[in-house]
């Protein structure tokens, strides 16, 4: 992967705009609120007058000056200086509210998969939120859109055209809310409960991270089912062997798709289920 140039920002110049993203975020008197690229700081001011603590991340040396002085005006502001993907995190922050450098979401976003977070508010690029929609809708086309689909609740909170930012990016922006799914919100949910649970094995092989899956699946939703012999199913799905001797993390957007295409085919979600009751009643066979 090339360099990221983590201070191509397209800065917000909509007062106005910033004002609206914090009333739509619902920032709380007992928040502590993560912002990452503040830039000249329009967004941390609004978000400085609801929330407890705001905690800010900026690599670009030459919003010194201006975050400085902000910080004198807002006591509850906190500014560090840094690289947001490399460095620590704040523990005490619940929430992130960003207007993010458009070429860092997917680095980021990956981030958050990790993190123990209650809601991120983002903005991104109109593309890049068409792609998670259109994953939330059961119709992913990029590992990202998937992938997030797996681990969040994704919900569009407004359109922004590009003209309220400086300089005018390509495209217009989304501001979109991403609430984590917790594991117990995913029970009976096949294609994203296995697809977060292989993308969770890291750099195991593609093939064991499915039968983890599978056997993780049946177990949850299946709690009186002993055994299950996941390799089988594993088999079944016709995925290709390279793609399954291959380390997860390093799978391409068409072939976590083409996974979970598979394992979202009729007659494998019908004979895996109907497998696990059989086991469940003790039928080994």
């Amino acid at each position: 992967m090339g360099r990221i140039n983590y201070t191509n920002q397209h800065f917000l110049i909509s007062d106005e705009l910033a004002r609206q993203v914090v009333d739509l975020a619902e920032v709380k008197r007992e928040d502590v609120v993560l912002e990452i690229g503040p830039g000249k700081g329009i967004l941390t001011r609004h978000l400085s007058k609801q929330a407890r603590k705001v905690v800010a991340i900026e690599k670009d040396s030459s919003m010194i000056p201006h975050l400085t002085e902000l910080e004198e005006e807002c006591p509850n502001v906190s500014i560090i200086y840094g690289d947001a993907l490399s460095s620590k995190w704040p523990k005490r922050a619940n929430r992130l509210i960003s207007n993010i450098p458009f070429n860092i979401s997917e680095p980021l976003i990956n981030r958050l998969f990790g993190e123990n977070l209650e809601e991120s508010v983002l903005f991104v690029g109109e593309r890049l939120a068409e792609e998670m929609s259109y994953a939330a809708r059961g119709k992913p086309r990029t590992r990202l859109g998937l992938l997030s689909s797996c681990y969040f609740t994704i919900e569009t909170l407004l359109d922004v055209d590009r003209d309220k930012f400086d300089p005018i990016p390509a495209t217009d922006a989304r501001v979109i809310s991403l609430t984590p799914l917790r594991n117990g919100r995913l029970r009976g949910d096949q294609n994203r409960q296995i697809i977060r649970y292989i993308w969770d094995q890291g750099r195991k092989p593609v093939g064991i991270g499915l039968e983890g899956a599978l056997a993780n699946f049946t177990y949850h939703n299946f709690p009186n089912s002993q055994y299950i012999p996941s390799y089988q199913f594993v088999s079944e799905l016709g995925i290709p062997d390279r793609v399954l001797g291959k380390p997860t993390r390093s799978l391409t957007g068409d072939e976590l798709i083409l996974i979970h295409d598979a394992l979202r085919d009729k007659k494998f979600a019908k004979k895996l289920r109907n497998k696990a009751r059989r086991f469940s009643y003790g039928d080994y066979s």
